[in-house]
């Protein structure tokens, strides 16, 4: 009975420190569940999230992930692969409840767009790497948030202004599908530890001028 009990106090906390890959609704769910037992210890020792293919969540699922999020104390690490702009579609109360991961050091989003953009400016985290693509992957090669907006409003995603609330910590920083005009908006910070950045241009315009504000970084360019 005694190593039940250790087992059920203890066997979550081993588990959570390891990374968890959640691919589907279902498994999503169910780690929430699991999570939702133990709901003042659990969700603290989570290290490292990482969620794929769950899509626009259904309400009740977009509420329960919501209200966890504030209990993640120690989450270092989130990725959204797929579509982080569709699942944040599903609750705006989803977006707010992310902002309040203020432990996270890495962050990786992917097919972002507008609620991307406001989790951006609402996080307040120690970010050391954060990735970020604006594009759909291969099942959706259509998807292209800069289509959705006018291009005299792209200044305002640009890299130096959306991301300045990580100006002091950011040292890793990944673009992918990132458009930009000539003219853009002067930084209001610089970035004094960026010492790596990775621009995918394969196929977006080379006009990426106002990166040469993040002076100081090691670029690749692909």
């Amino acid at each position: 009975m005694s190593t039940c009990r250790f087992l059920y106090r203890e066997g979550g906390r081993m588990l959570l420190q390891n990374p968890v890959r959640l691919w589907t609704q279902r498994r999503l769910r169910s780690f929430l569940i699991f999570l939702y037992h133990a709901p003042h210890s659990r969700p603290h020792h989570l290290r490292d999230l990482s969620l794929s293919n769950c899509g626009v969540l259904p309400p009740t699922l977009a509420q329960w992930l919501g209200r966890i999020c504030p209990l993640m104390t120690r989450l270092e690490s989130l990725s959204i692969t797929s579509d982080s702009e569709e699942m944040l579609h599903s609750d705006m109360s989803l977006v707010f409840a992310l902002a309040k991961l203020e432990s996270l050091q890495q962050l990786s989003l992917y097919r972002s767009g507008e609620r991307v953009c406001t989790l951006l400016q609402l996080l307040h985290a120690p970010l050391k790497t954060i990735t970020l693509s604006w594009h759909g992957d291969n099942s959706d090669a259509d998807y292209n948030y800069w289509k959705t907006i006018d291009e005299d409003d792209w200044p305002s995603c640009h890299p130096t202004i959306l991301l300045e609330n990580f100006a002091e910590t950011l040292e890793e920083l990944t673009c992918a599908w990132w458009l930009t005009t000539e003219d853009y908006i002067r930084p209001h910070k610089t970035f004094p530890r960026l010492h790596r950045l990775i621009v995918d241009i394969s196929k977006i315009s080379k006009q990426f001028r106002g990166f040469l504000c993040l002076q100081g970084a090691k670029s690749d360019c692909t």
